[in-house]
């Protein structure tokens, strides 16, 4: 289900960007349609009604997440795939953003869970994050860099990591492109966080970006 693909999709993030007890509050606050133009209302209202069941599911999501199997990967893509296209095309900046944001975690997971599956090892993975995350993302960069030092070594974390994977060229390959994809979508989720935590919204206001698959699929180790 949805909240499978949550799990992944910010395990990067969460051992590096913790949130406070305020932090959903305040999204759903942003998010919220009102004072915005009649436009961005209807929209809002459309992409709400798209959206419900995932948001729904994601409300269950456990503190203590097990790792998901792929039909439970395999489902959440089509189930963020529908919702998406029920949307359709959206002009507002926030909505543009969290479609950015979906679209990216079910290419991520499409690639990971499908060609890639046979690199995907839960153990190997968790022991990965937490060596690359330590050898690529070296604390005195971060601390004197700030959250933008921090999010530009998600792409450097996600080649590291597809190196510990144990399995052949074309499938590793597969997981690299996922592995890149999840990377952007930490590097969008951190930057988010980060203008809530601090009540800095000119990067979620101004967002225009669409996702393009053919920049992942392109890329190859």
């Amino acid at each position: 289900m949805f909240k499978s693909l949550v799990f992944v999709s910010f395990l990067a993030v969460a051992l590096a960007s913790p949130i406070d007890s305020g932090y959903v509050s305040t999204i759903e606050e942003m998010f919220n349609p009102e004072n915005e133009s009649a436009i961005c209302k209807e929209e809002s209202e459309k992409f709400k009604k798209c959206f419900e069941v995932l948001k729904e599911e994601a409300q269950q999501y456990s503190d203590e997440p097990r790792f998901p199997t792929r039909e439970e990967i395999n489902q959440s893509i089509v189930e963020i795939r529908q919702a998406v296209e029920c949307a359709g095309e959206v002009t507002c900046k926030k909505l543009k953003l969290t479609v950015y944001i979906m679209e990216t975690a079910a290419y991520a997971m499409e690639q990971i869970f499908g060609e890639g599956y046979s690199c995907l090892d839960e153990q190997n993975l968790k022991a990965g994050l937490v060596f690359c995350f330590q050898s690529e993302a070296r604390m005195e960069e971060v601390q004197a860099g700030g959250i933008e030092a921090l999010a530009s070594k998600m792409k450097p974390i996600a080649k590291c990591i597809t190196g510990w994977q144990d399995c052949e060229t074309k499938e590793k390959n597969a997981f690299y492109k996922g592995a890149m994809a999840l990377a952007d979508f930490a590097e969008v989720a951190m930057k988010v966080a980060h203008g809530v935590q601090t009540e800095q919204l000119g990067y979620i206001q101004t967002f225009d970006k669409k996702f393009n698959r053919a920049d992942f699929d392109k890329l190859e180790l």
